[in-house]
């Protein structure tokens, strides 16, 4: 893994899952990490936990959806660590339903978290990386971007747009040393994963998921955050525009 040390990240949805998980691995590894989630509660666990294995860390509320809360957030970053290197987005929202009965409203929170999201961090922190020269930058994806998903056409597109504004980015800005990939995660047993199954809808949603997937299991968050982790460092320093996929080999 790489040394971190003396590097500021700013990781989005972190209050839990893979964002957690990203959050707590680049402290260890030497990072400063602002802790970024709407879940207040959340963030301030998650910095307790870096804060008791000797990391530095902030939490910072953040409803990505609000263009004035991100950028402000950023802000609190910059003021608190001097400056970002690292950008993860991982936040984001689930949806379901039939595509011809989806509403407006449906799509646009989707559209707003998943894609919106990440737009706003990006061009927050971008200014600061192009005159630094140098930055990198993970944006948070889906298997279903590449797949397509059954009533959840919406959450797929959401997922696909943020591939094309990350290969965009990536060719932008590449040549000043900036760059900026993403992971496409498939079945990953979190509680996103599981939203408001039941025990018993999740024990058998588990049996049959595992049931297509090469490696036999469902994924953990740790698997994505440690992938996420090693395209932000210097193994991946000549990897930019790519998309990641982890599904235990599972093709769809």
């Amino acid at each position: 893994m790489s040394d971190f040390t003396g590097s500021i990240a700013f990781v989005t949805g972190a209050a839990g899952g893979i964002g957690a998980e990203t959050a707590a691995i680049l402290a260890g590894a030497g990072a400063a990490v602002a802790v970024a989630d709407r879940n207040e509660a959340g963030v301030r666990a998650v910095v307790a936990r870096i804060e008791r294995s000797g990391g530095r860390a902030l939490a910072i509320p953040l409803d990505v959806t609000d263009t004035a809360a991100v950028e402000d957030a950023v802000a609190a970053a910059r003021r608190a660590f001097g400056r970002i290197d690292l950008l993860v987005n991982a936040a984001g929202v689930y949806g379901t339903g039939a595509a011809e009965t989806l509403t407006d409203a449906e799509i646009a929170r989707v559209m707003e978290v998943n894609f919106g999201g990440v737009v706003r961090t990006c061009r927050a922190v971008l200014p600061e990386m192009i005159e630094r020269r140098a930055g990198s930058i993970v944006n948070m994806s889906s298997l279903h971007a590449l797949n397509g998903q059954i009533r959840a056409a919406h959450y797929a597109a959401s997922k696909a747009a943020v591939l094309g504004w990350t290969r965009s980015l990536a060719r932008e800005y590449g040549a000043i040393g900036i760059r900026v990939n993403a992971v496409a995660p498939g079945p990953i047993d979190t509680a996103f994963w599981r939203g408001s199954m039941s025990e018993a809808e999740y024990l058998q949603a588990r049996t049959a998921r595992v049931g297509s997937i090469p490696l036999g299991r469902l994924g953990t968050a740790r698997d994505v955050a440690e992938t996420i982790v090693f395209l932000l460092g210097t193994g991946a320093a000549f990897i930019t525009g790519q998309v990641v996929s982890i599904g235990g080999g599972e093709i769809m």
